[in-house]
């Protein structure tokens, strides 16, 4: 008779769906090749408080954060097959959002002027002062420009809310390197609020990176689901009619896709750059060392010529 195994279980945390266990690589995966809506849909139920949030904080208005929004996610979309580094997605994201949501408060302000409106928005006003209770825009501004190694562990640990041990995990260092470049991290912010006029201290500092988690805005379902949807059709190729996006989703979108283009091909073009000078300082190195070997061997032969003659 045959026998009969017992099925494999998979255990999961009650009320979890199956796909909740899936990484950000393995969904990014599923929609790059097949499309999947829910996989997508899962992507920006775990990150889009994080994107969400620190749009209402560059923006302030509810519509122009909501379509910054769907703008970093439909820059996802078309990137889904790409990402270097998907276990660090939630880094990527916040690159993104951060200057999308500059981009759309600049383009706001810029047309609040053309119209001349007296009354500007608060979050179109200038810079952070030093009276102003909130660092929440100009912290973004600053973090945002923070090199990748710096930004990454600060996300991760305060954005994100996750351990030193897990960060350490995800970005393959030592969690001893994750703690130092934590702490470097807090000295270059607080050092680049400072020269903006904030007498920002290293406490102060620690909890408005904390509050600015707190503060994550919940994403409501009828966004998430618009989004899925539209991510969907713009990964296609859909320009204007992307699935349901707000036309200055779109418009910020393909702003972000042009800006990304525009960097990779003058990160190729350094690159091609380098190589051919350090191909023409290898052949400049040969070519002296030939000419010098060749100015002994002529000495030598001189000499011995000499030499000769004098017997």
């Amino acid at each position: 008779m045959e026998e009969v195994r017992p099925q494999t279980m998979v255990c999961r945390p009650p009320g979890t769906r199956p796909a909740d266990t899936l990484t950000d690589a393995q969904l990014l995966h599923r929609f790059a090749t097949d499309r999947d809506q829910s996989a997508f849909a899962l992507l920006v139920e775990r990150h889009g408080p994080l994107v969400l949030g620190v749009c209402r904080r560059v923006l302030g208005g509810l519509q122009d954060a909501e379509d910054a929004f769907q703008a970093t996610f439909l820059v996802l979309a078309r990137k889904a097959g790409s990402i270097r580094n998907p276990e660090l997605l939630g880094n990527w994201l916040y690159g993104v959002a951060s200057r999308i949501a500059r981009k759309a408060r600049a383009a706001g302000h810029k047309r609040q002027m053309h119209e001349k409106q007296v009354t500007l928005l608060p979050s179109l006003a200038a810079p952070a002062s030093v009276a102003d209770p909130d660092l929440g825009p100009v912290l973004d501004e600053e973090l945002s420009r923070l090199p990748e190694k710096y930004r990454a562990a600060l996300v991760l640990c305060y954005l994100e809310g996750r351990t030193n041990e897990e960060a350490a995990r995800l970005l393959r260092w030592p969690t001893g390197t994750v703690k130092g470049r934590l702490a470097r991290a807090r000295d270059l912010l607080r050092d680049r609020l400072i020269r903006r006029g904030l007498q920002a201290s290293a406490l102060l500092l620690a909890t408005c990176l904390v509050e600015a988690k707190a503060r994550a805005a919940a994403v409501p379902q009828a966004l998430t689901d618009t989004t899925a949807r539209a991510a969907v059709s713009y990964a296609g190729g859909a320009g204007g009619a992307a699935g349901g996006a707000s036309p200055g989703a779109v418009r910020l979108a393909e702003w972000a896709l042009r800006s990304l283009r525009a960097a990779r091909g003058l990160t190729v073009a350094l690159a091609v750059f380098l190589s051919l000078f350090a191909t023409l300082l290898g052949g400049a190195a040969l070519f002296g060392a030939g000419a010098r070997h060749h100015g002994t061997c002529g000495s030598s032969t001189s000499a011995g010529d000499k030499g000769s003659s004098a017997r």
